[in-house]
């Protein structure tokens, strides 16, 4: 957790743009929001990827999954197909653009055996933009 707090205050706030929705269909429908770009995002992730490797415990049977393509803002999860058939027209053609600025990070967990467990809220760590993202930067 430690190596958490102390990283995560180096990554400054940034804003995310939001626009259209979209859907992930395998094995059940989500709908989402889609953001217009996923730079930002991705480098964030790609940030907190990195200093979290050493302290994250591997799971026997399930690789490390680290997707940062297909950012996303969900707004329903686990639909049926036929619940999704009835929603979808009702989503594909509807304009929508939004952006907020992200600030802080949520650090959430969950029992690892029951994906359909709510999730807990660990912490909450603000972005405070005090120091490189690139580790390397900070050995010279």
């Amino acid at each position: 957790m430690k190596c958490f707090e102390r990283n995560i205050v180096n990554i400054s706030p940034f804003q995310i743009n939001l626009c259209g929705f979209d859907y992930f269909s395998i094995p059940t429908y989500t709908l989402y929001v889609k953001l217009k770009d996923e730079k930002q995002f991705s480098e964030m992730a790609r940030y907190i990827r990195e200093f979290c490797k050493p302290i994250l415990k591997s799971v026997k049977d399930y690789p490390p999954h680290y997707n940062t393509k297909d950012a996303h803002l969900t707004i329903a999860k686990g639909i049926s197909e036929l619940e999704f058939l009835k929603a979808w027209p009702n989503w594909e053609n509807l304009e929508y653009q939004s952006s907020t600025i992200a600030n802080r990070i949520l650090l959430l967990r969950r029992p690892f055996t029951y994906a359909n467990f709510k999730y807990e809220i660990v912490g909450e760590y603000p972005f405070l933009g005090q120091g490189p993202l690139d580790p390397q930067t900070t050995l010279f």
